[in-house]
């Protein structure tokens, strides 16, 4: 009987053993894959920001940057942003997903730049701010068709510009922070980190 006694613990003894170990074995592959999944996400997202800076390296000015804009479809979706690269391989986007582009054409091109969205009644606009060799200007999409202006050298006069541009008085307006607009995070266009009433 005490034979019996001691094999069944002995058995037990080695089941809990194996099992541990067995635990530490799964529990160790699986935060390894999920470390690498980690390093693989994060290197693909390099390299797709890397290769869409390579791809578009030519346009370094502004009125490249227009052309190039000018020769995309424009469609019409949800007001959610695709990314950059994924908006330029497919030489398609709706005028959110250009602005983005812009905005990031000239970030890699070491030109400052920020999407500056407003609201006025229902309606959501929005227009990429950057500062051209010799003064501030924005694009803005009137008709379809991407232009370019000097809108002063304050947000209140980018306002004051859209304002007469299109005939409205904007409510609300912010911008949606470079970090966010890199990569292939999908934004709305409603992300705006901090609102600010007018």
């Amino acid at each position: 009987m005490k034979k019996l006694n001691l094999i069944l613990i002995v058995t037990i003894v080695v089941l809990i053993i194996v099992g541990v170990i067995s635990m530490f074995f799964i529990y160790g592959n699986n935060e390894n894959d999920l470390q690498n999944e980690n390093k693989s996400f994060v290197t693909n997202e390099s390299l797709d920001i890397e290769s869409f800076y390579e791809q578009t390296i030519e346009y370094n000015d502004s009125q490249k940057i227009l052309n190039l804009i000018n020769s995309f479809e424009i469609i019409v979706r949800d007001d959610n942003l695709l990314s950059s690269k994924e908006v330029y391989e497919a030489r398609e986007g709706t005028e959110y997903d250009l602005l983005r582009l812009v905005l990031n054409i000239l970030l890699n091109h070491q030109i400052q730049g920020a999407l500056f969205v407003y609201q006025y009644e229902n309606n959501f606009e929005a227009v990429v701010v950057f500062r051209d060799v010799d003064e501030p200007r924005y694009y803005y999409f009137e008709e379809g068709v991407l232009k370019m202006k000097h809108h002063g050298w304050s947000f209140d006069e980018l306002i004051n510009s859209e304002e007469e541009r299109i005939g409205i008085e904007i409510s609300k307006y912010g911008t949606i922070f470079e970090g966010d607009l890199r990569g292939n995070k999908i934004l709305n266009i409603k992300d705006v980190e901090e609102w600010r009433e007018r």
